[in-house]
């Protein structure tokens, strides 16, 4: 659950990174009176245009790409399993084992 989650959001800011280094600025519905409130933003004939920094863009694809690695770096389990065999009869997560499922076939 960690491992997705941390995937997803460091692809997002992988592809929001890459995204935002495309773009030179953008205009922004939000009103000029949030001209003082935004960092990077500027109001031309009273529409708000957001301009942001191009540092910005590979600080947030580096920063995805980290966080990607980390998530693909972590290890599967919490403790690892010295005495594990795949196919014995109680593995690692408690199921039965190949000869004893649902069906069981009775010789």
């Amino acid at each position: 659950m960690l491992r997705a989650c941390l995937f997803a959001v460091g692809l997002w800011g992988l592809l929001g990174g890459v995204t935002l280094s495309a773009i030179d600025r953008c205009a922004l519905r939000l009103g000029p009176e949030w001209e003082e409130k935004l960092p990077f933003a500027s109001v031309e004939d009273g529409t708000l245009w957001f301009a942001p920094p191009l540092w910005g863009s590979f600080a947030m694809a580096s920063l995805g790409l980290v966080t990607t690695l980390y998530a693909a770096a972590l290890p599967w389990h919490g403790r690892e399993y010295e005495d594990h065999e795949p196919f014995s009869r109680r593995g690692w997560h408690g199921s039965r084992g190949w000869d004893r499922g649902r069906w069981e076939t009775h010789h």
